[in-house]
């Protein structure tokens, strides 16, 4: 039974529909015994002195063992029992790349409490806001608790239902939501990887991702404390350090986002990754130019997609040796420039939807997921959950196609081509942002790019296009306005054009094309 209070949601048809995976309804799980705690619990017993996190830093490296992280865990639990934090309390944590914040995300969820995750580099006011906007306790002050309401009371659910994490969505094109996270939803999802990628006791997991968002926290941490293997984790992100650290440490898997692997394949010189299957990656569509990059050192990059609303994946691509090289890439007829994300995962259903009806392969539309491991709903936005959820599936907001597979048989592929909210309107034509990001990072001696709109008095909006290159590289301004063209005319977009030294990002490691729009708008930079 879902929640009826406010702060967790309308419990309606439609939001429970989306919570049906093949006809089996949420309140059947696929798995025996969903508890995350109990799952960490029995691999510290069996696992104990094997190693469970490194925290990798160029200045020294900090490690702990399945057992002493089940300690502290343990200690963690009866601190906050001490202090009456339990089930129906939202922990604010400030969370960082370290074992500190793994043990305080952990004691909370092993106390019956939700571990609302804030990421240390928010700055203090939007922290503070996030912190007011949920949570019951403030636990950022070490072993400082300070209480903000009492504990939060519903309907009473399955425990594996209850809240377990909250994660704030990246914000990139709106205003951030809280995400909540049930425990039941984060262990199949977890687990739904974990098997797709193979992972077993002896890998060695990579994870340069914040842990504060879902990428970093449910793939690069959970799922590899689950299967009983090491966790790799990295306070800051140097491409040179973590390559070297993936010889070094002999890592098998490395979970990361576009931005990172461009960095990584602009690197001439690797050192030997022969345990390193492939890298995962996700967060946005990776470039074919990036993918062959990879391809070009023997290594493969398989390409998963989801949002926080949906666990982290949705959809991981399949992947198969083929002339010596593990590749997981597959172009579509319908999209010959957009590799694909992938099939969905155990515990979801994918589809495509345009105008409130299902479309046929091929064709665009937005993608809409539902399954096991979908959200339980924005805390205290019931206006917004509902709408996430209308029509019985959870609507992400993305655009894509879905195709049949012709090199993995029985896979039908999603293909993303764009965000809603990243089309803008410029003298009553519609024009994808995604769409002049991918031509114009297609441009020779481009590292990196993004496109803003701009307000406009004479077509409604117009497009400031930002990219980089290396700073010793001059680039014809000319060649971007000339794969600017294929999309659109650049007197259509009143296209503008802006060198910058960095394309900024969220955390997450999507472009931050708000604070893009906000400098295309004030007319920063030089033409």
């Amino acid at each position: 039974m879902i929640s009826e209070t406010p702060e967790f949601g309308a419990s309606t048809a439609d939001f429970l529909g989306a919570h049906t995976y093949k006809g089996v309804p949420w309140s059947q799980a696929l798995i025996p015994r969903p508890s995350l705690i109990e799952r960490v619990a029995e691999q510290a017993e069996v696992r104990r002195d094997a190693p469970a996190i490194t925290v990798l830093r160029p200045d020294g490296d900090e490690s702990c063992s399945y057992a002493e992280l089940w300690a502290r865990v343990s200690a963690g639990q009866r601190e906050l029992a001490g202090s009456r934090v339990g089930t129906g309390d939202i922990c604010g944590i400030h969370v960082s790349n370290s074992i500190e914040s793994v043990v305080s995300i952990l004691s909370v969820i092993a106390a019956g409490g939700a571990a609302l995750l804030v990421d240390a580099n928010e700055p203090e006011v939007r922290a503070n806001e996030i912190i007011a906007s949920a949570a019951t306790v403030d636990l950022r002050l070490g072993n400082g608790r300070k209480r903000i309401r009492p504990p939060r009371v519903g309907d009473e659910e399955p425990a594996m239902h209850r809240p377990c994490v909250m994660v704030c969505t990246t914000g990139s094109t709106a205003a951030s939501k809280v995400v909540i996270q049930a425990e039941y939803s984060i262990v199949i999802n977890a687990l739904a990887v974990a098997r797709h990628h193979r992972m077993t006791h002896v890998d060695v997991v990579a994870c340069p991702l914040p842990i504060s968002h879902v990428n970093g926290l449910e793939f690069g941490l959970f799922a590899t404390l689950l299967r009983g293997a090491h966790c790799l984790l990295y306070g800051e992100f140097d491409p040179f350090h973590f390559i070297s650290t993936l010889h070094r440490q002999e890592a098998t898997l490395a979970t990361t986002v576009p931005p990172l692997l461009r960095a990584l394949s602009s690197i001439r010189d690797w050192p030997s990754l022969e345990r390193l299957r492939y890298f995962v990656s996700a967060a946005a569509p990776l470039p074919s130019e990036v993918l062959e990059g990879i391809h070009e050192r023997g290594k493969c990059a398989v390409q998963g997609y989801g949002l926080s609303e949906t666990m982290n994946f949705s959809t991981v691509m399949p992947y198969a040796s083929r002339g010596g090289v593990l590749h997981g890439c597959e172009f579509g007829a319908s999209s010959p420039h957009i590799p694909s994300v992938g099939s969905a995962i155990h515990g979801n259903e994918i589809a495509i939807r345009s105008n409130g009806a299902f479309v046929p392969a091929g064709e665009v539309g937005e993608v809409v997921v539902r399954g096991h491991s979908v959200m339980s709903g924005y805390a205290d936005n019931p206006a917004a959950t509902e709408e996430a959820f209308a029509g019985g599936w959870f609507h992400t907001g993305d655009l894509g196609l879905v195709e049949p597979s012709s090199r993995y048989p029985g896979h039908s592929l999603l293909y993303l081509t764009g965000r809603i909210k990243n089309v803008v309107k410029c003298a009553g034509a519609s024009i994808s942002l995604d769409e002049l990001d991918r031509v114009v990072l297609s441009v020779v001696g481009v590292d990196d790019a993004c496109a803003a709109a701009r307000p406009d008095v004479h077509r409604g909006e117009a497009v400031t296009v930002f990219y980089v290159t290396r700073a010793d590289h001059e680039l014809n301004q000319q060649l971007v306005r000339d794969a600017c063209a294929r999309v659109a005319s650049p007197s259509l977009l009143g296209l503008r054009i802006v060198r910058l030294p960095a394309i900024p990002r969220l955390r997450s490691g999507k472009p931050d094309r708000r604070q893009l729009a906000s400098q295309a708008a004030a007319n920063v930079g030089s033409r």
